[in-house]
Formats: structure tokens, sequence, C-alpha cells
């Protein structure tokens, strides 16, 4: 999925294609997601068998966006699908590891590797994931012996194609984030495992979140979306637990926090994100956008 530099998107590409060796028979498809039809053939490389090149009228929202490579996927006839972030690099030996991977643990359904920092190779961002309905949060592991989790990121993520016969596309009500745990928890529940490949590694560009200095987009549709998560699987008296955990901690004590560590020029923005985010999912406004200035 192609949002922002297209040089951040040809890098991509670039180490995709350079997998080696590559066991898949495989079409590369990428979604322009900027609205603004900025991608061109020319500036990307020639795949060999043709680069196809999805240009959406507006930012739909990264879940949209996946669905639209999935439902061109299906019309060639592809068996999986590898979404990779544009601002990650894969490995040489990736694509051949997740081909082990799937003729190995092919119950799993969802496969997705051990995701480093770009500037930090050597630590690691995502392997694995665990839902925390206690805490009210989802949480990255950190330690490579760990395979099996709740979920695995959206970023890197190979989906076998009947898992979405089953479980439906992902939720685009999301827009950001939390669309992966939520595919990943009704892939449980129709009887797959997720699973993340020690052997497959990439590096991610994170970016700002690297260093705790979040944005704006970031905190509203993390704040946003964590209430329209959890309350989506919760019961009764959990519902009314998480609304209180979640005002407390993740509404007033993040705000608190984004004002005494964000950087000046962001303090004001950012809790304004915060609590607009938390406003419309109380109000269950779904396509609004972070209230900021």
């Amino acid at each position: 999925m192609h949002y922002g530099k297209v040089e951040v998107t040809e890098k991509c590409v670039k180490h995709l294609l350079a997998c080696r060796p590559n066991p898949w028979i495989m079409q590369v498809v990428i979604i322009d997601n900027t609205g603004k039809k900025v991608l061109q053939h020319k500036l990307l490389p020639d795949t060999g068998t043709g680069l196809h090149i999805i240009s959406n009228d507006a930012n739909k929202g990264y879940a949209a966006a996946l669905n639209c490579g999935y439902h061109w996927s299906r019309s060639i006839g592809a068996k999986y699908c590898l979404f990779i972030n544009n601002d990650l690099q894969l490995l040489p030996e990736a694509l051949e590891k997740l081909y082990y991977a799937v003729q190995t643990i092919p119950t799993a359904g969802l496969w997705s590797g051990m995701i480093t920092f770009q500037n930090q190779p050597d630590k690691l961002w995502f392997a694995g994931g665990k839902i925390q309905p206690a805490l009210c949060r989802t949480r990255h592991f950190h330690d490579p012996k760990k395979r099996k989790g709740d979920f695995i990121s959206g970023a890197l993520m190979l989906v076998d194609c009947d898992v979405f016969n089953k479980t439906g596309l992902f939720e685009t009500d999301y827009f950001l984030y939390f669309e992966d745990a939520d595919l990943c928890l009704r892939s449980r529940i129709a009887g797959y495992l997720p699973y993340t490949i020690t052997e497959v590694i990439a590096r991610h560009d994170i970016g700002a979140i690297d260093k705790n200095d979040y944005t704006s987009d970031y905190l509203y549709y993390q704040t946003r979306n964590r209430r329209y998560f959890f309350l989506r699987y919760g019961g009764r008296f959990y519902q009314i637990y998480f609304q209180v955990v979640n005002l407390f901690c993740y509404v007033l004590l993040r705000s608190t926090l984004v004002l005494l560590y964000s950087s000046t020029g962001r303090k004001i923005n950012n809790c304004r994100a915060i609590f607009s985010g938390y406003w419309h999912s109380l109000k269950n406004i779904k396509n609004a956008r972070p209230v900021v200035r």
C-alpha cells in the first residue's frame, strides 16, 4: 500500500523483488492511497511480469486499501495475498521462508515475520502480538522465541485467501490501526492461528513513533479504535470496566503525558486528537478525521 513518498515505495518494491530464492509465482500490485494518483510505472522497477497500480480517488484508509488489493488479487486467481506496508523492507530470504512456512504450517492461515527498526536492525519492533482485555490494549512481543500470538501486524501479513471467505475482509470502519488485530481475532474464532515466522525478517521505518513523539493521526485513531475494538467483543460488565479504564488511562493520563513529553509544536494538537478520537468513538462517528489546528 502506497502512501507518502514515492521513493519509499520504490525502495520497498526493490527489496521485494530482490528476495532470492523466490519460489512464488507472484504479481505485484500497489494500491495508491494518496488520492492524487502520484505513482507512475516508470518510477518503479519492472517486475518482469508487470507491475499493476490501482489509484484510489481518495485516501480510504489502510484497511480499505488492503481490501482493494485482495479483490484484485482474487480476480486473477491468487491463492495467497502478501500485504506489505510501503515503508517496510524485506530481507533477501524472506519470501523463501514464508513459502516454507505455508508448506509446513498450512493450518495457520495467516503468517508474519520479525519486524525490526530500520535504524536499529538489532532491535525488534514486532514479533507477534497479544490482546490484553484486562489492560484494554494490544501489545507487541519483542521476544524472538515467541511464535504464536493473538495477532500479527498488518505491516507484513501473508494470508490464505480462504481465510477471508470465513472471516470477511479487513474492517474498514477502523480506517487505520486495530484492523489487523480485528481480522486475526475473527480468524482465531474461525479456527486459524496467526503465526510469526522468526526466520522472516523485515525492517520498518517507524518514524516518529520510534521517538515516542506521536503524530495526531496516530493518537486519534488509536484512541477512537481502541473503544471500537474492545467493546465489539466484550460483554456488558466488561464494557463498563473498559469505559473506566479507557477514560482514565488512555484519554486523561495519555493527554497528560502528551503535554509533558511531546515536542512543543505538537502538544495542543495531540491533545485535541486524543479528545476528538474519544468523543467520536462515543458518538460512533466513523468517517471523521482528527480535530487539530
